[in-house]
C-alpha cells in the first residue's frame, strides 16, 4: 500500500481482510495458504494487495469480496467506502455521488442521500434521459405544449388522444403533470 500513503485507508466493517482507500481503492490482505493437490486454504494474513474492479451494468465499479460470515459478493465500490467511512447505509437511503460521475468513489465526492436526492443528481448533471431524448417517446416537447395549450380551450381527451395517437388515460396523466413534468 505504499504507492497509495497519500490517501486515508479504513478497514470494512463485516468484511474482515478487505479496506478501501479514501480514492476509491478496495484492498485485500487474503492469501491462499499450502496450495497443493488439495487445494489448501485461504487466510486473511498476507500483504495488503488492490482488487480489480469491473463495472456493473450501468458502468459502476464493483467488486467481489467475502464477508465475515458469508460467501463472496459482488458489491459497489461506493457503498463499501462509505460504509467504512461514514458508516452503514440508513434506511431509504442510497449512495449518492456529488458530482454525477458514478466511476468516481473518492470518499469526498459520496454521500448517503435519498432516491428522490440520486435523481435530482442525475438531472442536474444531464445523466438523466427523458422527453423526447427517452428511446420509448412518442411526443417531442412541442407535442407536450400543444396538448396542454388545445386542451385548456377545451378539447376533449379523446380528440387530444387521437390527433397524437396515445390513449387517453395518457393525455391525463401528461395534462395533470404526472409525465412529462419537466414541460
Amino acid at each position: 500500500m505504499s504507492q497509495q500513503s497519500t490517501f486515508a485507508y479504513c478497514d470494512i466493517p463485516g468484511f474482515e481482510g478487505y479496506r478501501v482507500g479514501g480514492d476509491g481503492s478496495v484492498w485485500t490482505r487474503w492469501t491462499r495458504r499450502h496450495k497443493g493437490k488439495r487445494g489448501g486454504y485461504w487466510a486473511p494474513d498476507g500483504e495488503w494487495r488492490l482488487l480489480a474492479s469491473s463495472p456493473d451494468k450501468a458502468g459502476r465499479p464493483c467488486v467481489s469480496i467475502k464477508p465475515t460470515n458469508g460467501d463472496h459478493q459482488t458489491i459497489r465500490t461506493c457503498k463499501l467506502v462509505l460504509l467504512a467511512f461514514v458508516g452503514p447505509c440508513p434506511p431509504g437511503m442510497e449512495a449518492c455521488h456529488e458530482n454525477g460521475d458514478p466511476a468516481d468513489n473518492r470518499i469526498e465526492n459520496l454521500s448517503w442521500g435519498t432516491h428522490t436526492d440520486n435523481m435530482a443528481d442525475r438531472i442536474r448533471h444531464g445523466r438523466y434521459t427523458r422527453g423526447s431524448a427517452h428511446f420509448n417517446a412518442k411526443l417531442t416537447e412541442a407535442d407536450v405544449v400543444l396538448m396542454r395549450q388545445l386542451r385548456a380551450e377545451g378539447m376533449s381527451f379523446r380528440k387530444l388522444a387521437e390527433r397524437f395517437g396515445i390513449s387517453s388515460s395518457t393525455v391525463l396523466d401528461i395534462i395533470q403533470r404526472k409525465w412529462w413534468k419537466h414541460i
